[in-house]
């Protein structure tokens, strides 16, 4: 989370170098510019998306290749609904 932070301050940062003179000052002018309800809005967003991402990885790898999809695309069995 803290890297998508950085990552996210330092592309506003970027972005704004034409309009404040640079990339210094427009990183100081961010920080009294900036809404940061937005940043961490943002932040949030791609943190739940990367960990989203990582842990459908991971159970992909456990249940090996092409498992993952027949468990959201093929109906249920009977003997799985009867577990349930």
């Amino acid at each position: 989370s803290f890297g998508v932070f950085v990552v996210i301050l330092l592309e506003k940062s970027f972005e704004g170098r034409h309009e404040h003179g640079g990339f210094l000052e427009s990183m100081s002018a961010l920080f009294a510019e900036t809404n940061l309800a937005h940043v961490l809005a943002n932040t949030l967003c791609i943190t739940g998306a990367l960990l989203s991402f990582n842990v459908m990885m991971v159970v992909r790898e456990h249940l090996g290749p092409g498992n993952l999809m027949r468990l959201f695309v093929l109906p249920r069995t009977k003997e799985a609904e009867v577990s349930a």
